[in-house]
């Protein structure tokens, strides 16, 4: 009975990601930024209800303060991604940060900004805003 009630909640958390990449999983309650905290790189959990602001950009054009790891000068804490600050290495990544109702804002990485940002906008209270471009 045991094994069917693990299995059981393994489906539910399954079906409960709505995104999921290497930095960051969006499930239907929280955003789980990968990597985050120094130098447990354990994970941020962040509850969608907290979620104020959502600023996007393409890695390639951003000309806000980044950091691979930690805070910038823009007060964004940056969760781990080593090929942020490297010209020419971002491919299609996106930059995002999150403001949550703190003084120091949660910035991340995301493989596929598009994908991210539909799942983002299916999870999302009405009243959040949304900015495409971090100009902080």
């Amino acid at each position: 009975m045991l094994g069917l009630i693990r299995f059981t909640s393994q489906i539910q958390v399954e079906m409960a990601r709505i995104y999921e990449d290497e930095f960051v999983t969006v499930t239907d309650c929280a955003v789980k930024i990968k990597n985050y905290h120094f130098p447990s790189k354990k994970v941020k959990c962040i509850p969608v209800e907290a979620i104020k602001v959502v600023w996007f950009e393409e890695q390639d054009t951003s000309k806000c303060a980044t950091k691979i790891w930690g805070k910038s000068t823009a007060a964004i804490y940056w969760a781990l991604d080593v090929k942020r600050c490297i010209p020419g290495a971002t491919g299609e990544k996106f930059n995002i940060v999150l403001d949550v109702g703190q003084k120091i804002r949660p910035g991340f990485t995301v493989a596929d900004g598009e994908g991210f940002m539909d799942a983002m906008r299916s999870v999302l209270d009405y009243h959040v805003i949304i900015v495409d471009t971090i100009n902080l």
